[in-house]
This record gives structure tokens, sequence and C-alpha cells, in this order.
């Protein structure tokens, strides 16, 4: 008798170790996270909605991370699409390219609404990690990218980064559709594309 309660007690320490599929979301996350955080090219659209204090605005871009380097193009609205503007490295400095898009800092820190989306994504790859949970079938996570700012991520059914979220002392700064993700050189070199969409869903549970 003793022998069949320990067995048992085993079997039940082993499933809960394993948990379900052997793998927490903390480790799935890891695993989406490490391909995109070592890919050579990240491009992807992103719907930007930017809440300042006295108005809202909403810009289309499109973001292209290389080596080091991100160039991000405004598509809409028409009246300053074309705009190009250059991040190098892990600061947020930005440099345009012909006219400058003068929309003033959504936070203390410099987060501009032409950026927010390539240093969102740069957080979801080496950000810490405040939490994780799932919705609408998906994964979500919650970074901390500094003392003052995080950003929520939520993916869609095939581990693909879908809306961002960035808020800086609590406060929605920045909304993200993310659209048209591709990545290059990860996964051994191999290209991954996969269109992307939906609206940002409210964060629930940890």
């Amino acid at each position: 008798m003793k022998r069949k309660i320990l067995i048992s007690a085993l079997m039940m320490t082993c499933v809960l170790l394993a948990g379900c599929g052997g793998r927490t979301q903390q480790e799935h996350f890891e695993d989406i996270r490490g391909p995109i955080a070592q890919a050579e090219t990240v491009s992807f659209t992103a719907a930007v909605t930017a809440n300042f204090p006295q108005r809202v605005e909403e810009f289309t871009l499109h973001c292209l991370h290389q080596g080091e380097d991100w160039t991000m193009t405004v598509l809409s609205p028409d009246l300053i699409s074309g705009v190009t503007a250059h991040m190098t490295g892990t600061g947020s400095d930005v440099v345009y390219d012909g006219v400058m898009l003068s929309t003033g800092d959504l936070t203390n820190c410099g987060i501009l609404p032409i950026n927010a989306a390539a240093l969102g994504m740069e957080t979801l790859s080496d950000g810490y990690l405040s939490s994780t949970w799932t919705e609408n079938g998906g994964l979500a996570v919650k970074l901390i990218r500094d003392d003052t700012v995080t950003v929520t991520v939520w993916f869609d059914e095939n581990d693909r980064p879908a809306a961002m979220e960035l808020a800086e002392n609590g406060a929605v700064k920045v909304t993200c559709t993310i659209e048209n993700f591709t990545t290059e050189g990860s996964n051994n070199g191999n290209t991954e594309e996969t269109n992307l969409g939906g609206n940002s869903p409210g964060e629930s549970g940890t």
C-alpha cells in the first residue's frame, strides 16, 4: 500500500512540474522571442494610435529593422506620407530624412509616435518579462522596458505579434496593431511571413 501511495505521489509531482504540454507560459514566450531577437531583418506595418494629453493622433508606419538600425516610413495620413525616420541602436534618438514629423514626445523619456512601435519591438526582444497570460486563444505578455515604461504584447494563435501597448507610469500612451510581420535570418536563415491583425484587447489575468 505504501508503495502504491508513493508511486501515485511521484506521478502527481511529475504532472505538476511538467504543466500543460511540458512548457510554462514563460518558456513559451522565450521560444517565441528568441528567433525575433536573433533575426537579421524584422519588417512589419504598424497602425499606431498616440494618446497625447489633449488629443489623439493616428498613423500607419512601415517599420524595418536591419542590424541595429530601424527605418520607419509614414504610410498615412496622406499629408505626411513618405516621411522617413531612422533610429540606431537601443536609443530613442530619431533622425529624419527631409521633413521632420513634429508631434511632440508621448512620454517623459522621449518616446514618439514614429518610434513607439520600434521601441516596443525592441522591448519584446530584450525586455524583462513581468507577467504572462492567454487571451483570445493566444499568448499575452507584459514587459518592463525601464523604470516607468511597460510594453504589453498580444500574439495570435500562430505566435506572431498582433498588437502592442506602451504605457508610462500605468497610463497607456500608444497602441499598435501589427500586420505583415516578417523576419529574415532566424530559424536557419529561412524567411517567415505572416499577416496579422486585430485590435488590442484589454489585459485580463496574469
